[in-house]
C-alpha cells in the first residue's frame, strides 16, 4: 500500500441502488417534524425525508418505502405512530 493511502474494506463498498434497497423497507424515527418533509434517522444515519402519511411529528416511528426526486427518502408511519392518529 502506498504511504498516505487510505484502506478500502471492498466489502462495505456498493452501488446507489445497493444503498437505496438497503434502506427500503427499514424502521426509523423522526428526528425533524414532517410537514411533510424534515429529518429521520434510520440505520444510524441521518436522513432527509418526505412522509406519504401527512405531518408525523418528531419521534413518531416510520418505515422508509423508497426514494424521491433528488434522494429524499420516502416514508410512511408504522405502528406505535405518535401522532396521535394510530
Amino acid at each position: 500500500m502506498a504511504r498516505g493511502s487510505i484502506p478500502v474494506n471492498q466489502s462495505t463498498v456498493g452501488t446507489v441502488e445497493e444503498k437505496e434497497f438497503t434502506l427500503s423497507g427499514q424502521d426509523g424515527v423522526v428526528v425533524q417534524d414532517l410537514r411533510p418533509e424534515g429529518k429521520i434517522r434510520c440505520l444510524g444515519g441521518l436522513h432527509e425525508a418526505r412522509s406519504e402519511s401527512g405531518f408525523l411529528a418528531s419521534g413518531s416511528k416510520v418505515t422508509v418505502c423508497g426514494r424521491g426526486p433528488g434522494g429524499q427518502l420516502r416514508v410512511r408511519a408504522s405502528a406505535g405512530r405518535k401522532d396521535g392518529n394510530s
